[in-house]
Protein backbone atom coordinates (compact mmCIF):
# COMPACT_ATOMS: atom_id res chain seq x y z
CA UNK A 1 0.00 0.00 0.00
CA UNK A 2 2.90 2.52 1.00
CA UNK A 3 4.03 2.21 -2.64
CA UNK A 4 1.02 2.86 -4.52
CA UNK A 5 0.94 6.02 -2.11
CA UNK A 6 4.25 6.96 -3.30
CA UNK A 7 3.24 6.39 -6.61
CA UNK A 8 -0.01 8.60 -6.21
CA UNK A 9 2.43 11.24 -4.56
CA UNK A 10 4.29 10.93 -8.36
CA UNK A 11 1.56 11.25 -10.35
CA UNK A 12 0.21 14.51 -8.52
CA UNK A 13 3.99 16.18 -8.30
CA UNK A 14 3.79 15.34 -12.29
CA UNK A 15 0.80 17.06 -12.88
CA UNK A 16 1.83 20.10 -11.09
CA UNK A 17 4.92 19.92 -13.20
CA UNK A 18 4.55 22.84 -16.05
CA UNK A 19 6.77 22.82 -19.48
CA UNK A 20 7.99 25.91 -20.47
CA UNK A 21 9.58 26.91 -24.03
CA UNK A 22 12.74 27.90 -22.17
CA UNK A 23 16.67 26.52 -22.82
CA UNK A 24 17.22 24.04 -19.74
CA UNK A 25 19.78 25.47 -17.60
CA UNK A 26 22.26 24.58 -15.06
CA UNK A 27 22.28 26.69 -11.63
CA UNK A 28 25.33 26.21 -9.29
CA UNK A 29 23.17 26.56 -5.99
CA UNK A 30 26.38 26.45 -3.63
CA UNK A 31 27.11 29.80 -4.69
CA UNK A 32 25.84 33.35 -4.05
CA UNK A 33 25.06 34.38 -7.83
CA UNK A 34 24.61 30.93 -8.69
CA UNK A 35 27.38 30.74 -11.00
CA UNK A 36 29.94 28.03 -10.70
CA UNK A 37 33.41 28.61 -10.33
CA UNK A 38 36.37 27.21 -8.44
CA UNK A 39 36.28 30.08 -5.74
CA UNK A 40 32.59 29.02 -5.08
CA UNK A 41 33.56 25.28 -4.22
CA UNK A 42 36.16 26.56 -2.25
CA UNK A 43 33.73 28.80 -0.29
CA UNK A 44 31.00 26.26 0.15
CA UNK A 45 33.56 23.41 1.18
CA UNK A 46 34.42 25.65 3.73
CA UNK A 47 31.00 26.39 4.86
CA UNK A 48 29.83 23.23 5.28
CA UNK A 49 26.18 24.05 4.57
CA UNK A 50 23.45 21.57 3.05
CA UNK A 51 21.79 23.54 0.05
CA UNK A 52 19.54 20.67 -0.32
CA UNK A 53 15.85 21.05 -0.11
CA UNK A 54 16.27 17.67 2.36
CA UNK A 55 14.19 17.90 5.98
CA UNK A 56 16.98 17.42 8.75
CA UNK A 57 15.60 16.47 11.87
CA UNK A 58 17.17 17.24 14.92
CA UNK A 59 16.02 16.76 18.78
CA UNK A 60 16.62 18.45 21.70
CA UNK A 61 19.13 16.42 23.72
CA UNK A 62 17.10 17.10 26.96
CA UNK A 63 13.88 15.56 26.42
CA UNK A 64 13.11 11.63 26.18
CA UNK A 65 13.63 9.41 23.18
CA UNK A 66 10.08 8.40 23.42
CA UNK A 67 9.09 11.70 22.49
CA UNK A 68 11.91 12.22 19.96
CA UNK A 69 10.89 8.97 17.84
CA UNK A 70 7.57 10.39 18.01
CA UNK A 71 8.41 13.97 16.63
CA UNK A 72 10.29 12.37 13.79
CA UNK A 73 7.36 10.04 13.14
CA UNK A 74 5.47 13.10 12.97
CA UNK A 75 7.49 14.84 10.65
CA UNK A 76 6.97 11.97 8.72
CA UNK A 77 3.60 11.67 9.10
CA UNK A 78 3.44 7.80 10.27
CA UNK A 79 1.25 8.20 12.99
CA UNK A 80 -2.33 6.07 12.69
CA UNK A 81 -4.52 8.99 12.47
CA UNK A 82 -8.12 7.66 11.20
CA UNK A 83 -7.67 9.20 7.77
CA UNK A 84 -3.63 7.86 7.79
CA UNK A 85 -5.82 4.08 8.33
CA UNK A 86 -7.78 4.75 5.64
CA UNK A 87 -5.66 5.81 2.87
CA UNK A 88 -3.61 2.35 3.67
CA UNK A 89 -6.85 0.78 3.41
CA UNK A 90 -7.23 -0.28 7.32
CA UNK A 91 -10.67 0.67 7.52
CA UNK A 92 -12.81 1.35 10.47
CA UNK A 93 -15.71 2.95 9.22
CA UNK A 94 -15.66 6.26 10.88
CA UNK A 95 -12.43 8.76 10.38
CA UNK A 96 -14.35 11.70 12.03
CA UNK A 97 -11.69 13.02 14.63
CA UNK A 98 -13.63 12.06 18.39
CA UNK A 99 -12.24 15.06 20.11
CA UNK A 100 -14.56 17.33 18.18
CA UNK A 101 -16.47 14.65 16.08
CA UNK A 102 -16.74 17.92 13.34
CA UNK A 103 -13.74 16.74 10.85
CA UNK A 104 -11.80 14.10 9.90
CA UNK A 105 -8.94 13.20 12.29
CA UNK A 106 -5.64 13.95 10.86
CA UNK A 107 -2.65 14.91 12.06
CA UNK A 108 -2.94 18.83 11.40
CA UNK A 109 -5.77 18.99 13.32
CA UNK A 110 -4.74 17.15 15.72
CA UNK A 111 -2.00 19.19 16.80
CA UNK A 112 -2.75 21.87 15.14
CA UNK A 113 -6.17 23.13 14.46
CA UNK A 114 -8.15 21.74 17.01
CA UNK A 115 -9.72 23.00 19.87
CA UNK A 116 -7.79 21.98 22.73
CA UNK A 117 -4.44 22.36 20.23
CA UNK A 118 -5.15 26.57 19.85
CA UNK A 119 -5.56 26.65 23.18
CA UNK A 120 -2.70 24.94 24.48
CA UNK A 121 -0.87 26.72 21.84
CA UNK A 122 -1.95 30.07 22.95
CA UNK A 123 -1.05 28.79 26.84
CA UNK A 124 2.38 27.92 25.38
CA UNK A 125 2.48 31.24 23.76
CA UNK A 126 1.98 33.36 27.06
CA UNK A 127 4.09 30.76 29.32
CA UNK A 128 7.13 31.21 27.10
CA UNK A 129 6.75 34.59 26.05
CA UNK A 130 6.61 34.68 22.54
CA UNK A 131 4.31 35.89 20.07
CA UNK A 132 1.19 34.03 19.55
CA UNK A 133 1.33 30.74 17.77
CA UNK A 134 -0.51 29.86 15.08
CA UNK A 135 0.19 25.93 13.05
CA UNK A 136 -1.23 25.63 9.39
CA UNK A 137 0.74 22.48 8.77
CA UNK A 138 2.75 19.91 11.13
CA UNK A 139 5.51 21.81 8.72
CA UNK A 140 5.29 24.83 10.50
CA UNK A 141 6.38 23.01 14.01
CA UNK A 142 9.76 22.40 13.15
CA UNK A 143 12.37 25.17 12.82
CA UNK A 144 9.84 27.61 14.87
CA UNK A 145 12.45 28.51 17.55
CA UNK A 146 14.77 29.61 14.60
CA UNK A 147 12.19 32.73 13.52
CA UNK A 148 11.40 33.74 17.34
CA UNK A 149 14.09 36.15 18.69
CA UNK A 150 15.02 33.64 21.39
CA UNK A 151 18.75 33.38 22.50
CA UNK A 152 20.47 30.16 21.82
CA UNK A 153 20.15 28.45 25.33
CA UNK A 154 16.25 29.65 25.25
CA UNK A 155 16.05 28.34 21.49
CA UNK A 156 16.75 24.73 22.93
CA UNK A 157 14.52 24.44 25.46
CA UNK A 158 11.81 26.02 23.74
CA UNK A 159 12.33 23.36 20.92
CA UNK A 160 11.98 20.71 23.31
CA UNK A 161 8.55 22.37 24.94
CA UNK A 162 7.25 22.20 21.22
CA UNK A 163 8.18 18.70 21.32
CA UNK A 164 6.53 17.83 24.59
CA UNK A 165 3.66 20.00 23.95
CA UNK A 166 2.98 17.32 20.81
CA UNK A 167 3.49 14.68 22.57
CA UNK A 168 0.77 15.11 25.17
CA UNK A 169 -1.96 16.41 22.22
CA UNK A 170 -1.32 12.98 20.98
CA UNK A 171 -1.81 11.21 24.04
CA UNK A 172 -4.54 13.23 24.98
CA UNK A 173 -6.18 12.00 21.86
CA UNK A 174 -5.41 8.65 22.32
CA UNK A 175 -7.01 8.93 26.46
CA UNK A 176 -9.81 10.53 24.69
CA UNK A 177 -10.36 7.69 22.03
CA UNK A 178 -9.05 4.76 23.73
CA UNK A 179 -9.93 5.24 27.61
CA UNK A 180 -12.86 7.50 26.96
CA UNK A 181 -11.68 10.12 29.48
CA UNK A 182 -12.82 14.26 29.48
CA UNK A 183 -9.85 16.29 28.13
CA UNK A 184 -9.47 19.08 30.02
CA UNK A 185 -7.01 22.17 28.66
CA UNK A 186 -5.52 23.55 32.01
CA UNK A 187 -4.80 19.84 33.01
CA UNK A 188 -2.94 19.17 30.05
CA UNK A 189 -1.37 22.19 29.68
CA UNK A 190 -0.08 21.87 33.01
CA UNK A 191 0.83 18.04 32.67
CA UNK A 192 3.30 19.95 29.59
CA UNK A 193 5.36 22.39 32.45
CA UNK A 194 5.74 19.34 35.05
CA UNK A 195 6.38 16.93 32.62
CA UNK A 196 9.45 18.75 30.34
CA UNK A 197 10.33 20.90 33.78
CA UNK A 198 11.08 17.16 35.00
CA UNK A 199 12.82 16.15 32.09
CA UNK A 200 14.92 19.26 31.95
CA UNK A 201 15.96 18.92 35.25
CA UNK A 202 17.10 15.50 34.81
CA UNK A 203 18.40 15.42 31.31
CA UNK A 204 20.06 18.94 30.54
CA UNK A 205 23.42 19.42 31.99
CA UNK A 206 24.27 22.33 34.42
CA UNK A 207 20.33 23.02 35.12
CA UNK A 208 20.02 24.76 38.11
CA UNK A 209 16.56 26.61 36.88
CA UNK A 210 14.08 26.42 40.00
CA UNK A 211 10.70 25.24 39.78
CA UNK A 212 9.24 29.12 40.27
CA UNK A 213 11.48 30.84 37.78
CA UNK A 214 10.39 27.17 35.25
CA UNK A 215 6.72 28.50 35.97
CA UNK A 216 7.17 32.34 34.73
CA UNK A 217 9.77 31.02 32.54
CA UNK A 218 12.24 32.82 34.04
CA UNK A 219 15.14 30.45 32.24
CA UNK A 220 18.14 33.25 31.79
Amino acid sequence: MEELEERQNLMDMLDRFELKDASDRWIWRGGKNKIFSVQSVKEFLRREIDVSDRFIFEWPKWTTRDCNIFMWRVSMDRLPTMVALKNRKVEFGNVGCLLCEAVEETLEHILCSYDLATSIWYRISIWCKVRPLFFFSIKDIFGLEEHLGLGKKHKKIFKGILYVTCWYLWRARNRRRFNDETIRVEKVFQEIKATSYFWLRNRMKKCTVSLKDWNTFNIM
